[in-house]
């Protein structure tokens, strides 16, 4: 039992096989080659040992074979490893179709191997390096989106996580974008310094969900932007310099240096110069404010101020700039520029002659400004005479008598006083000293200390000298002064405390005690000050940061600087310092609530203003200007409801609201400042939409029982109603009632549900049938009502009740009659009871229809009994209330696109229009893609659910799929919505985007030189994935060949042999199939085909002929050769001679089944009425019989070419007799490539002897093939009919050559009216050959 119901199982599996039908097997990728997938022949019902017999093999598919069909088992089996992702990358499932074939008689199966995925391929990122910028002052909790890595694989092989080296700065983040796709978000943990670590090296590590986890990894190389952190430092705080006052103007003082360790604009530093002491050192001193270079831009005067003190700024032009300050002492040194001055201050003449020697003629005062040796003066008196000078002290001279004086021998003395000083080169001046009657001691001294004035006093008769020493001493009366009375100082805002600004001192004109300052700053907990040195006035004064300054508190911070003297009473000076706090971008824009509330009626009109944000950035400039924008997570329908002006901060409505389908909208908004880094802060505006009445109540009918039997008890439950209201609050609350008054009443079950039941014994003889109607009524303001009443769908026959009118008059003039205006619809129906109550009716005779009449109007008319009668009117307005009683109808049912393959994403390819008659949302209409054919048409299009447009979000491939068939729904929000469909068929245009395939699928090699005509060499398979004219594909075989292709069925081929082979002549042919599609422009493809042809012992050894004849000259010398062997047994053979020409040399080998060494002959080989001899004639009843001969040309020379005699051989075919007929033959391709190869060979051997002889020759191969010396290059086939037959000839060959060129048998049909042909040999004989 077990035996038969296997092999019925492999009977039916092979009649499914062999019916076309398709074997799967599965194996994991990657495995190893031999693995077995499947027992293949006994799949396809294959007997034991018919695989092989009947040579079961896979047909190659144009790609390297990973699987094989292994020997007499017939197993298929895996000979290379597969590879699922290369083989269908992000696909699931993943199949290889494989085609089976098998001969006598030949058979194609079909198999498909599904290769499974493994965890083989480790996630990989978009690039082994992520390059990242970070501002140096962003805060910490800063955020960066990183880009994922992707893995080949599939399922959990293919989920990833994610992991960061270690950092102290830095934390991974993910966020699920999706169920499938993680988002990793660097974020920053700690605040960064560029100038410790300005390059931060991590590790992104992804690993995905395979056994064992594979992972990859991306090296994110964060480069931290520079901010201006940095204040400028200088190498020295103080620099020293001397300069001699003779300096010219220009001259490079010194060349200060400071740097920035930011970088960029931030390290980018300007120099200025302040706080000079003297101040006149502004005139004197200027600073190059890129370069840092100090030239005098003054004269220096030793004698004016001997030292410079001023501080250089390097302020760097970030933002807010930072600087850094230094000292630069001048010192300026003297040069011999003042001459000696020499006063007179007193003088006594005239002198009596007997004056006493040192007598006192006169005093002198001399002095020199400048210092050391160039203001040491030497004096003296010139010429000699009898006066001398005595320095009387420092400065002071005498001019005394020294010798008796006579005046009768000289009565007049001019004598001159010379005073010169001791520099190099000396000068020489003189000068008076005036005083004042004030005696200010700054204006007599200046700084100098001691101040004293040395005065001469004189007393004459006699005449005598004494020195007062007057000394000024100092009072305090100068105050300190400073330079400016107001300061300038401009402070970033990020400034550190304990940084220090430095500030310009008071000078006080005053000495010793009186000039020692002292410097107190007005209260402030922002700033101290800082006195360095000893209270003289060069020491250095500086303004301390003691808390961190916030311009948004205090812009501007103003303080008194008072300096001091050391006076009794203290005299002070002040200077009102003015520090401007420059704004640094270090508050994030705030709004003025965190949550705002908005509430909005539904339906407002798009436009509407919901809510103007408002958020304030305390910071100025750039740093408080704000950008407001949704935040970046913001779902996709708050997008389409709302805009948000971003520079207004205006949220208004760009969508309709609706209370029904959504009630509140929470909405991020973030306010982003432009500062650098920029700093943002967030609100959400909380939307809540209030209901509008616009819903009327629903009833419906969910049960009726009718008819009531009029014996039902009380109670029973004639109908069971559901009234709703798709509005809220009061609006939604329903007010239910039947009217008109009946044996009826409604009770309500629960929420939204009532019974109609019965309240009244009903009596069937006295009321047979009850028009009752439902009302419900919203709490609404206005209200909406909704009955039972004249709806669209209500049906003929259908009552609504009226209300009649009513007459003061009695009696008869009170009875009414009512007529209504003519109506195809309505008609009137007056109902009277027992108790001569009329009730008034509104009958519906016609179905109504909104959209062809949507108002009737109609005349009630009420006539009284009286005469004459009276009457009274009312018009009916009745409005027919829309009912969702039309589906959306497209404009077409079909609509047929194409779309050429290569189109490009987001291409529109269709925009749809569905309209509904219907009002209000009845008439909204929503497209959908309902089902799609094939199914990933819905990863290729999506539709604009609002629009109807449909767009291409994924490529096309005519080879995938050719037409895709889309169901669109358009379904209106009616209730019950309906829908309208339509489909669009889209017929992908085939692109010629793919060439031709052409494979071996089995080849037959060697082939047998005796093979029959039509035997199969190969098989191959053709194919061209296109289509149409793109995918028709035409094949040949090139070069020319005995083998030709025959299309056996469609893409598949044979080559066949077409013409018999000769292995003797040519025992290899390398052909090429070639194939060439239809499109424009073409794409061609190729695949070379080598085919050796095996040897046939087809040939017997043979004699070049039957019988030699030799002839020979008489008295020919001993030894001599001058003979010529003409061979060939037949009359039809040519004998010639030359007397002269040298025989051949001694016979060599044989040729392979042929001979060698023979001379020119004419042999006939078979024919199939008779040899063709000389002389002989063909007579008619031989015509268009077939001849079959060959031609083959022997040469044999002798050695060397300088005595060399040369055979030309010219053959002349006289033209055929009668016009119109024509010699036909063919001739193999063979034959051109033989006579190449040939004279190749000649031309070779001439060229290595080096001789002048040309080496050619040519083939004859009759007919109308004409054999000349282009054949060799290019050969040419004439046309078939011709009326001249060109002439043959054969060239000159090289001497003592022996060769032989074979030319293919050449059929022909020799015509009766070829007569004859006539062969001459230059210089030899001439015969005729008649035919």
């Amino acid at each position: 039992m077990r035996w038969g119901a296997v092999l019925r199982v492999l009977v039916l599996q092979a009649a499914w096989a062999a019916a076309g039908g398709q074997v799967r097997y599965s194996v994991p990728e990657e495995a190893k080659a031999g693995t077995v997938l499947g027992r293949l022949a006994q799949d396809l019902g294959l007997e034991a040992g018919e695989a092989e017999a009947r040579r079961l093999r896979l047909v190659a598919q144009g790609r390297r074979a990973s699987v094989e069909v292994s020997g007499a088992s017939g197993a298929l089996v895996l000979s290379s490893r597969l590879d699922r992702e290369e083989l269908c990358g992000k696909s699931a499932p993943c199949a290889l179709r494989l085609e089976v074939l098998v001969e006598r008689p030949l058979r194609v199966f079909h198999v498909e191997l599904e290769v499974t995925d493994i965890n083989d391929n480790a996630p990989v990122f978009p690039a082994a390096r992520k390059n990242l910028s970070l501002s140096e002052n962003s805060p910490p909790g800063f955020r960066i989106p990183l880009e994922g890595a992707s893995d080949a694989d599939i399922g959990a092989n293919a989920q990833l996580t994610y992991t960061l080296s270690p950092s102290e700065h830095f934390s991974l983040e993910l966020q699920n974008s999706n169920a499938r796709n993680i988002e990793p978000e660097l974020v920053l943990t700690k605040p960064l310094d560029r100038e410790t670590i300005p390059v931060h090296r991590l590790v992104l590590t992804a690993s995905d969900g395979g056994r064992p986890s594979l992972t990859g990894t991306m090296e994110l190389l964060i480069s931290v932007l520079d901010a201006n952190d940095n204040a400028p430092q200088f190498n020295q705080s103080v620099y020293k310099v001397q300069l001699p006052e003779s300096a010219a103007v220009g001259t490079l003082v010194t060349r200060v240096n400071a740097t920035d360790a930011d970088e960029g604009i931030n390290s980018q530093v300007i120099y200025t110069v302040t706080n000079f002491l003297p101040p006149s050192g502004r005139d004197v001193i200027s600073v190059n404010p890129n370069t840092g270079e100090i030239h005098l831009t003054g004269a220096l005067d030793f004698e004016d101020a001997n030292i410079f003190n001023f501080r250089i700024e390097a302020r760097d032009q970030g933002t807010p700039p930072l600087s850094g300050h230094c000292k630069v002492e001048l010192e300026v040194l003297d040069v011999n520029d003042n001459a000696p001055e020499v006063w007179v201050t007193s003088l006594s003449v005239p002198v009596p002659e007997d004056a006493s020697l040192g007598t006192v003629v006169a005093l002198l005062s001399v002095s020199d400004r400048d210092s050391g040796a160039n203001g040491r003066v030497r004096c003296w008196v010139w010429p000699a005479s009898p006066f001398g000078l005595e320095a009387t002290f420092a400065g002071s001279y005498s001019l005394v008598l020294r010798e008796a004086l006579d005046r009768e021998r000289v009565s007049e003395y001019e004598v001159e006083v010379r005073a010169e000083d001791g520099g190099a080169p000396s000068l020489r001046a003189s000068r008076g000293l005036v005083l004042s009657s004030r005696l200010d001691r700054e204006e007599l001294c200046g700084k100098s200390a001691p101040c004293a004035l040395r005065l001469e006093v004189l007393v004459e008769r006699p005449l005598r000298v004494f020195h007062v020493e007057l000394e000024v001493t100092d009072i305090n009366d100068n105050a300190p002064v400073f330079r400016v009375d107001e300061e300038a100082l401009s402070i970033a805002e990020l400034s550190m405390p304990g940084s220090r600004f430095p500030l310009e001192g008071a000078s006080d004109a005053d000495i010793g005690a009186n000039a020692q300052l002292t410097y107190t700053l007005s209260p402030s907990e922002y700033f101290s000050l800082d006195h360095q040195g000893n209270n003289d006035q060069s020491a250095s004064l500086g303004l301390i940061l003691t808390k961190a300054l916030d311009r948004e508190t205090i812009p501007v911070h103003r303080l008194v600087l008072t300096a001091s003297d050391g006076g009794r009473p203290s005299l002070t000076g002040t200077m009102e310092l003015v520090i401007s706090v420059l704004d640094a971008n270090d508050n994030p824009p705030q709004f003025n609530q965190s949550v705002y509330k908005v509430k909005v009626l539904e339906g407002s009109e798009l436009g509407t203003l919901l809510v103007t944000l408002s958020a304030t950035d305390p910071d100025e400039g750039i740093n408080s200007d704000i950008v407001y924008s949704f935040s970046r997570r913001v779902s996709t329908k708050v997008e389409e409801m709302f805009t948000i002006d971003e520079n207004k901060g205006e949220i208004r409505l760009q969508g309709k609201l609706d209370y029904e389908e959504i009630n509140r909208y929470e909405i991020p908004v973030e306010a982003r400042d432009k500062g650098s880094p920029p700093l943002s802060g967030h609100c959400k505006v909380v939307l809540e939409v209030l209901d509008v009445n616009d819903n009327a109540p629903e009833v419906m009918v969910t049960s009726l029982s009718v008819p009531v039997p009029e014996d039902a008890s009380l109670g029973t439950v004639v109908a069971l109603l559901s009234v709703s209201d798709r509005d809220s609050g009061a609006n939604g609350r329903v007010r239910c009632w039947v009217w008109p008054a009946s044996p009826f009443g409604l009770e309500a079950t629960f929420a939204g549900s009532y019974s109609l039941v019965l309240r009244e014994a009903l009596d069937r003889e006295r009321v047979s049938e009850y028009e009752v109607e439902v009302r419900a009524e919203d709490g609404g303001a206005p209200s909406l009502r909704a009955s039972r009443g004249i709806a669209e769908l209500s049906v003929p026959g259908s009552r609504f009740p009226l209300e009649g009118a009513s007459d003061a008059d009695i009696g008869a003039n009170a009875q009414l009659t009512y007529t209504l205006s003519p109506s195809e619809h309505f008609s009137l129906d007056l109902q009277k009871t027992e108790e001569d109550d009329e009730s008034l009716f509104l009958v519906l005779r016609k179905p109504l229809d909104r959209e062809t009449i949507p108002v009737h109007r109609l005349v009630l008319t009420a006539s009284d009994g009286g005469r004459p009668s009276l009457t009274g009117t009312m018009e009916l307005l009745i409005s027919v209330l829309d009912a969702n009683d039309n589906p959306p109808q497209f404009n077409q049912s079909v609509y047929k696109v194409q779309l050429p393959e290569s189109t490009e994403h987001g291409t529109l390819v269709i925009k749809l229009n569905a309209t509904d008659l219907d009002e209000g949302s009845n008439r909204n209409v929503l497209y959908s893609l309902d089902t799609l054919f094939p199914q990933d048409g819905k990863e290729v299009f999506e539709i604009d659910r609002r629009t109807g447009e449909i767009r291409l979000r994924n490529d096309l491939d005519f080879e995938d799929v050719s037409l895709y068939r889309l169901q669109v729904d358009a379904t209106d929000q009616g209730t019950p919505p309906l829908s309208g469909h339509c489909k669009v068929v889209l017929e992908v245009l085939d692109v010629n985007d793919n060439a031709p395939e052409v494979m071996v699928t089995s080849l037959s090699v060697p082939v047998p030189e005796d093979a029959s005509l039509g035997t199969v060499v190969a098989l191959l398979s053709v194919s061209d994935r296109d289509s149409g004219a793109n995918g028709r594909v035409r094949c040949w075989v090139w070069p020319a060949s005995p083998f030709g292709l025959e299309a056996t069925f469609a893409g598949s081929y044979s080559l066949v042999l077409r013409e018999a082979l000769d292995r003797e002549r040519v025992s290899e042919y390398e052909v090429e199939v070639r194939a060439e599609d239809g499109g424009a422009p073409s794409l061609r493809a190729s695949r070379g085909l080598r085919v050796p042809v095996s040897d046939v012992n087809d040939n017997a050894p043979a004699f070049a002929q039957a019988v030699y004849t030799v002839l020979a000259r008489e008295n020919n010398a001993r030894h001599s050769r001058s003979l010529c062997v003409a061979d060939g047994a037949g009359k039809s053979d040519l004998m010639v001679f030359s007397p002269n020409f040298p025989p051949p040399p001694p016979p060599g080998p044989a040729a392979e089944n042929g001979s060698a060494g023979k001379g020119p002959s004419l042999s006939p080989l078979a024919s199939s009425v008779g040899s063709l001899t000389e002389g002989s004639r063909i007579s008619v009843s031989a015509l268009n019989k077939r001849y079959q001969f060959r031609l083959e040309l022997s040469v044999a020379v002798s050695p060397g070419c300088s005595d060399c005699r040369t055979l030309f051989w010219r053959a002349l075919l006289i033209q055929a007799m009668s016009p119109g007929t024509a010699l036909a033959a063919e001739a193999g391709l063979a034959a051109g490539s033989a006579a190449e190869r040939f004279c190749g060979r000649l031309r070779e051997r001439e060229e290595r002897r080096g001789g002048d002889c040309s080496a050619r020759s040519a083939v004859v191969a009759g007919g109308c093939f004409a054999a000349s010396k282009r054949d060799f290059t290019g050969r040419e086939m004439l046309p078939r009919s011709c009326q001249a037959l060109p002439v043959l000839g054969a060239e000159p060959l090289l001497p003592h050559e022996r060769d032989r060129v074979p030319v293919p048998a050449v059929a022909g049909v020799l015509p009766g009216s070829f007569r004859q042909a006539r062969l001459s040999l230059t210089g030899g004989q001439q015969t005729d050959l008649l035919c």
